[in-house]
C-alpha cells in the first residue's frame, strides 16, 4: 500500500502527534521529531500496538500492581517509563476501542492508573501514534474511536509516498548501502548511475521497505565491488519496459484524442488521491491553475 503521513500535534506543553505511514519511515520520523527536540535528553519508547494482546498492552502501557491478576507485580508502565519524554504507539488502530478510551483520558488530564491501583500518577508524555489506513475509514469501520482520533488531530501534514519524494530515494539508497556495507563487513560505497536513474524512474508500491529490502538483498550478492551493478536487482527495476505508452496506445481501442484524454484523467484523478482531494496542492502539482483543474474534473466526471 502507498500510504501516506499526517503529523498532527497540540500546540501545549503535552504535544501529541499523528502519524501514519509506511512502517519503517514512520520510526525514523518519529525518531527525528524526539531527538530534534526539547525532549532529546529523555526517553524514546516504541511499543508495535498490533503485536500485542489488548490484555497485555494496558498493563504495559498503564503499569501494573501486585496482586491485581494472577501473577501480577509492582511494575510501571511505559507512560511512567516515559515521562517527559516520547512514547511511539505503532498502529494504534489494532488497539481495542476500550483502550483507545482509556488513552483519551490520559491525554486529556495527563494521568494514568496502573491497573489494581487506587493511585494515580501525573505523566507528561509526546505520544506519537500510527495507522496503516485512512483515519476517517478507521472511524466509519469502528475500529478508530472518533473522539481519540480528533483529541490528538491538531495540526496534520501530509508526507506524500516514496514515488513523490524522488529526492529522498537517493538519500535512502546511499543510508542502506551504508548500513548494510557496516553489518555485513563489506565496502560497498553505494549504486552506479544506471542503477540510481532506475530507481528514481521506479514507482516502489511498497515505499521505503521495498527499497530496504532490495538494498540488502543486493549486498548480500555482492562481494569485493565499491559499487552495486544492475547484475545484483530484480529485472521488475532494472529492465523496466520502454515505450509502455506506446504499448497501452497500440493495444487500445481509442483514437489519439481520446486516449490522450483517459491518460489525463487517469493522472489528475491519481494526483487528487495523492493531495486527498485538495485543488490548490492538486494544481501546483500539475502545473496549471485551479480554475483550469477544476474545469477538467468537471469535464472527465472525477468524483
Amino acid at each position: 500500500m502507498n500510504r501516506k503521513c499526517y503529523l498532527v500535534t497540540n500546540n501545549t506543553s503535552k504535544i501529541y502527534i499523528f502519524i501514519t505511514f509506511y512502517k519503517f519511515y514512520t520510526t525514523v520520523f518519529a525518531q527525528s521529531i524526539h531527538y530534534n527536540g526539547i525532549r532529546s535528553n529523555q526517553p524514546f519508547i516504541p511499543i508495535n500496538c498490533a503485536a500485542i494482546p489488548s490484555t497485555l498492552l494496558e498493563g504495559m502501557l498503564f503499569g501494573t500492581t501486585k496482586g491485581s491478576f494472577t501473577g501480577a507485580e509492582n511494575k510501571k508502565g511505559l507512560f511512567q517509563l516515559a515521562h517527559r519524554g516520547t512514547i511511539l504507539l505503532d498502529e494504534v488502530n489494532s488497539m481495542d476501542t476500550y483502550l483507545q478510551s482509556k488513552l483519551l483520558r490520559v491525554l486529556q488530564d495527563g494521568y494514568i492508573r496502573p491497573i489494581g491501583s487506587s493511585k494515580v500518577f501525573e505523566v507528561d508524555v509526546r505520544v506519537i501514534a500510527t495507522l496503516n489506513k485512512e483515519p476517517k475509514e478507521l472511524i466509519k469501520q469502528g475500529k478508530l474511536r472518533e473522539d481519540f482520533y480528533y483529541r490528538l488531530s491538531v495540526i496534520r501534514i501530509d508526507i506524500p509516498p516514496l514515488r513523490n519524494r524522488k529526492e529522498d530515494i537517493i538519500i535512502l539508497t546511499n543510508y542502506f548501502v551504508h548500513y548494510y556495507s557496516k553489518l555485513l563487513g563489506k565496502e560497498v560505497q553505494g549504486v552506479d548511475e544506471l542503477v540510481m536513474e532506475k530507481f528514481i524512474n521506479y514507482n516502489w508500491p511498497g515505499n521505503v521497505r521495498e527499497l530496504k529490502n532490495i538494498i540488502e538483498s543486493a549486498m548480500n550478492m555482492s562481494d569485493e565491488e565499491e559499487l552495486l551493478h544492475k547484475e545484483f536487482f530484480e529485472n521488475k527495476i532494472i529492465k523496466q519496459e520502454k515505450d509502455n505508452m506506446l504499448s497501452a496506445y497500440s493495444n487500445s481501442n481509442l483514437n489519439l484524442n481520446d486516449y490522450i484524454e483517459e491518460i489525463e484523467r487517469k493522472i489528475i484523478k491519481q494526483e487528487l488521491e495523492n493531495h486527498q482531494g485538495n485543488i490548490t496542492k492538486t494544481a501546483d502539482k500539475l502545473g496549471i491553475s485551479r480554475q483550469n483543474l477544476q474545469y477538467k474534473i468537471k469535464k472527465y466526471n472525477i468524483i
